[in-house]
């Protein structure tokens, strides 16, 4: 922070982790006032560092994610930016090509572990922002190559709640849809 607020923050992990709340919630703020996709999808560090908040954040034991309240807030505002954007085209493209689909997958299989440190609902908006950048042809590529196939249908198995078998199938069809529509476009 610089400028008249830049001493009131202070240092130390809680104070950085509290910038980084108010830069997703800024963020957040202005994606919904102002249409900015074509910046965002084009600035590759930007879009990885958002992913970043997502990985695991502890290493020992064996990397997993911290239940400190407010990292695990950070982690819910991270889905809602990614969620944000999801819907644009362009910023779906680019999250392909920057190959940021499995974190989204790992988010949605390591869902236990995130549900036991406040992040219940972590699957539930990965699978929303995956319907949202199922869009894009190239997410779809990508989803369908790491197995996000497989982890929808393992979805429709288990006992889950069923808003969040009726979002696996969402996307299971909007999947399909899009295998298929491009299998007919090939053809002469």
């Amino acid at each position: 922070l610089r400028g008249r607020g830049a001493g009131v923050m202070g240092s130390g992990r809680i104070n950085s982790i509290k910038r980084v709340q108010m830069c997703l919630q800024g963020l957040l703020n202005i994606i919904a006032s102002h249409d900015i996709y074509d910046r965002i999808s084009c600035n590759a560090k930007g879009l990885k560092l958002i992913f970043t908040f997502l990985e695991e954040d502890v290493a020992t034991p064996k990397f997993t994610y911290s239940n400190d309240k407010e990292v695990s807030e950070v982690r819910r505002l991270t889905l809602s930016v990614i969620n944000a954007l999801s819907g644009n085209k362009t910023v779906a493209d680019g999250i392909a090509s920057m190959k940021l689909v499995g974190t989204l997958l790992h988010v949605m299989r390591r869902h236990n572990v995130l549900a036991k440190v406040g992040n219940e609902n972590a699957r539930q908006a990965c699978l929303e922002i995956s319907l949202a950048l199922c869009s894009s042809s190239s997410i779809v590529g990508e989803f369908l190559r790491l197995g996000g196939l497989i982890d929808c249908l393992a979805l429709l198995s288990q006992n889950v709640p069923e808003a969040t078998r009726v979002m696996a199938a969402r996307v299971l069809c909007k999947v399909i849809f899009d295998s298929m529509h491009d299998e007919y476009e090939s053809e002469p």
